[in-house]
């Protein structure tokens, strides 16, 4: 029979240790630093699943990015709130800072729209 896979829906996690655990598997693929007004997500990719985990501590978001491991294909986002970004002529101006890292070094790929 044809059978046709669904799309999973992401999976979150609010340990810090299983996400690290699995962070460092051979079917990871990369993370995405989601930074918002109120915190950080960490977003991991997996061959099947995407794993979610969000923090607000600053100092447990210092020491997980640390842990990740080193060879992981990293992806940090910037986004700046509703107000930020409609300037006082109220013309919409949007500002996204998206930045590539490999193996601890910067690709240097950096978007910026304004």
């Amino acid at each position: 029979a044809n059978w046709t896979r669904a799309a999973a829906m992401p999976k979150e996690t609010k340990d810090i240790r299983s996400f690290l655990r699995m962070a460092y598997a051979k079917n990871a693929k990369y993370v995405k630093i989601k930074k918002c007004k109120n915190g950080v997500k960490f977003k991991l990719r997996l061959s099947r699943y995407l794993y979610t985990l969000a923090q607000d501590d600053p100092t447990k978001i210092k020491k997980i990015r640390q842990s990740l491991p080193p060879g992981t294909f990293t992806i940090t986002i910037h986004t700046l709130s509703v107000l930020e970004m409609l300037p006082i002529s109220l013309n919409i101006c949007l500002a996204v800072v998206i930045t590539f890292t490999e193996s601890g070094s910067n690709l240097g790929l950096e978007k910026k729209d304004v």
